[in-house]
């Protein structure tokens, strides 16, 4: 995995393990993308990239109104992954 996707996924991580959410349903998106990115970084080889992307998208449709930096952040990993050929 190329250092600039991993950093961006790094990050991507902790913002995400961050996030406490009042609503359930929204916070186990939340919880999934950001287990997923962790797996993917412990083992890129492991993981269904196209998987971690439409999670990602998941994520990202519930932060675009409400959190703009965060969605900047997601859809920039979202970007990444596909340059990388995810």
């Amino acid at each position: 995995m190329e250092k600039k996707t991993k950093d961006t996924l790094a990050n991507l991580h902790e913002q995400l393990s961050t996030i406490k959410l009042d609503d359930e349903d929204k916070q186990k998106k939340v919880d999934s993308a950001a287990e997923a990115i962790r797996a993917t970084l412990e083992k890129p080889t492991s993981t269904n990239p196209k998987t971690l992307r439409g999670q990602l998208e998941k994520t990202l449709a519930l932060f675009e109104a409400d959190h703009p930096a965060l969605a900047t952040g997601i859809r920039d990993a979202i970007d990444i992954l596909v340059e990388a050929g995810f």
